[in-house]
C-alpha cells in the first residue's frame, strides 16, 4: 500500500497541471477570441462609416441632380414661354406689315409661315427668323409673293457668306432691288465683285429703265457668289447643333403656343379687375409715403403737434384714423396743448 500512495499523488498532480495547461489554453484562446472579434468589430464599425458616408454622397448627389433637374424643366419652361410670346408678337407685326402695305406683295400670313416652315433649315431651323426676313421685304415693299421663296434663299446664303445676321442681309438685299447701281458698290465692300462688263450691263438696263431686266442679272451675280453657301453652313457639326437645339426649343414654344389664347382671355377677364386696384393700392402707398415725409419734417423742427395734425390732410390717414374714431388734428392740437 505504501508504495500505491506516491503514484496515486503524482497522477493526480499530473491531472491537476494537465488541467490547469488546458484552463491557461482555453483562457488564451478566448482571449484570442475577444481580441479578433474586437478587431473584427472595429473592421465592422470602419465598414458601417465607410457605407454611411457612401450612402449620404449618394444622396446628397441625388438631391442636387434633382434639384438640377427641376431648374432644367424651369429654365426650359421659361425659355419656351417667353419663345412662344415672342412668336406670337412676331406674327402680329407681320399681319399689321401686310396691312400696312396693303397687301401689295400678294402674300398672306399663312403662305409666309408655310415658308417660315420650308425654309428654316437655311436659318439653323429657326422658322421666327424666316417671318422677320420677309417682314423687311415686305415693309421695303420690292418683293412680290413669286419672288420671296428665292428672296428668302439668297437672304441666307448671303448672311453666310458675309457673316451678317440675316435680317441685316434682306435689308441690304432689299435695297439692291432698289437701286442696282448702288448696291454693286456695296456688295463689293462685302467681297462679291461685279466685272467690268456686268456693271456696264446693268447700268445699261437701269438707264433703258427695264429694272426687272437689272435685277435680274444682279440676282444671278449674287447667286453665283453666294450660292449654297447656307446649306454648307447646316451641314456642319456645329449647323446641326443649333438646328438640334433650335428643334427643341421650337417644340416648347409650340405647347406654349397652344396655351396662349386661354391665357389672352383670361388675361383680358382679369386684368380689368385687376389693375384698378393696384394702381388704388399704388396711389394708397403714394399717399402714406407724401404723410410720412410731411410728418417727419415738421417733426424735426420741434413742433410735435403739427406734425401729428399735418398728418390728417392726407385722406388715406384720416380715413384709417376716423374708423376708429379718432380725428388727427384733435389728437395734434391736444399735443399742442401741453
Amino acid at each position: 500500500m505504501s508504495d500505491l500512495q506516491p503514484v496515486g499523488a503524482r497522477l493526480v498532480a499530473e491531472d491537476s497541471q494537465a488541467f490547469l495547461n488546458a484552463m491557461s489554453d482555453a483562457d488564451s484562446a478566448v482571449n484570442a477570441f475577444a481580441d479578433s472579434a474586437e478587431n473584427s468589430g472595429s473592421r465592422i464599425d470602419a465598414m458601417g462609416e465607410i457605407m454611411t458616408g457612401a450612402l449620404r454622397a449618394v444622396g446628397s448627389a441625388a438631391v442636387e441632380l434633382a434639384a438640377s433637374g427641376v431648374q432644367a424643366i424651369l429654365g426650359f419652361a421659361t425659355d419656351s414661354f417667353q419663345g412662344a410670346l415672342e412668336a406670337d408678337q412676331g406674327m402680329a407685326r407681320l399681319r399689321n406689315t401686310i396691312t400696312a402695305t396693303g397687301e401689295a406683295a400678294g402674300l398672306t400670313a399663312e403662305e409666309a409661315s408655310a415658308l417660315a416652315q420650308e425654309y428654316k433649315g437655311l436659318f439653323g431651323a429657326n422658322d421666327d427668323l424666316v417671318l422677320s426676313v420677309q417682314e423687311m421685304a415686305l415693309r421695303m415693299g420690292t418683293v412680290s409673293e413669286e419672288e420671296m421663296p428665292a428672296f428668302i434663299e439668297t437672304v441666307a446664303n448671303l448672311a453666310a457668306t458675309t457673316g451678317q445676321d440675316a435680317v441685316s442681309a434682306a435689308r441690304m438685299l432689299g435695297m439692291a432691288y432698289e437701286d442696282p447701281m448702288a448696291a454693286m458698290g456695296r456688295f463689293k465692300r462685302m467681297g462679291i465683285v461685279f466685272n467690268d462688263d456686268l456693271q456696264a450691263q446693268i447700268k445699261a438696263l437701269v438707264e433703258a429703265g427695264d429694272a426687272a431686266g437689272a435685277q435680274a442679272l444682279m440676282m444671278e451675280r449674287v447667286n453665283e457668289a453666294t450660292g449654297g453657301a447656307a446649306q454648307t453652313m447646316a451641314d456642319t457639326a456645329s449647323g446641326q447643333l443649333a438646328i438640334f437645339n433650335e428643334t427643341i426649343a421650337d417644340a416648347g414654344e409650340g405647347v406654349m403656343l397652344s396655351l396662349l389664347p386661354g391665357l389672352t382671355d383670361l388675361a383680358h377677364t382679369v386684368l380689368p379687375m385687376v389693375l384698378p386696384l393696384v394702381e388704388d393700392l399704388g396711389a394708397t402707398f403714394g399717399d402714406v409715403a407724401g404723410a410720412l415725409g410731411s410728418f417727419l419734417s415738421i417733426l424735426l423742427e420741434g413742433d410735435i403737434g403739427g406734425a401729428i395734425g399735418v398728418l390728417g390732410e392726407f385722406e388715406t390717414l384720416d380715413n384709417i384714423f376716423g374708423a376708429f374714431g379718432i380725428r388727427i388734428y384733435d389728437v395734434g392740437a391736444a399735443v399742442e396743448g401741453f
